[in-house]
């Protein structure tokens, strides 16, 4: 397994150095790393950030979803479920960060030979995850950290959450109750 390379896609990732957005994801990819895996990070823009650098070691790639780069805001500073909640005209802003988030996974498996894609979340990285994968035959690996199966219910989602679920080549969860509801979501038993 050693030398080994890894895409991981995430919606959320430390912007810059002492960024408390989503540590656990940056410290998963550093323990990786530390194992012999060779990772690269994919996450969106936020205005601030570096689109190209080696955050704590591990190199991470920002892709750009909207002009300005100030207009990039459905991410970060509490994640998209919050700000989705506390400003619903952010909607408008998804089709474009799940385009540009696909895009941007497509293009990257396509000319960079990599082992395994990473996605953390259901959607929107699971379902790009897996729809991006598949051309190159790349396995991937969906981790559900419980807000995306507690809080996503609308039965419009549930049909592309079934989808990267059922075609990911594995699942980790980050608890017993979420690995039920992701049994249940996937229409399979629980593990």
């Amino acid at each position: 397994m050693i030398g080994k390379r890894v895409l991981v896609l995430t919606s959320n990732f430390p912007r810059w150095q002492g960024d408390p957005t989503t540590p656990f994801v940056l410290h998963l990819a550093q323990d990786l790393q530390n194992l012999g895996w060779d990772l690269e990070v994919l996450a969106p823009g936020a205005p601030g950030a570096a689109s190209h650098e080696i955050l704590d070691g591990i190199p991470v790639s920002r892709f750009r979803y909207l002009w300005p780069e100030k207009a990039q805001t459905v991410c970060y500073d509490g994640g998209a479920l919050v700000n989705l909640r506390n400003n619903p005209r952010e909607r408008i802003k998804l089709p474009m960060l799940v385009a540009a988030e696909w895009f941007s996974t497509t293009r990257r498996l396509a000319t960079r030979q990599f082992d395994l894609l990473h996605s953390h979340w259901i959607l929107p990285q699971g379902f790009v995850g897996v729809m991006s994968a598949r051309p190159t035959r790349t396995p991937h690996v969906t981790t559900v950290h419980g807000g995306d199966v507690f809080s996503l219910r609308s039965a419009a989602l549930k049909p592309f959450k079934r989808t990267a679920l059922r075609a990911s080549d594995a699942i980790t969860v980050n608890s017993s109750a979420t690995a039920a509801l992701v049994a249940d979501i996937a229409g399979a038993e629980t593990p």
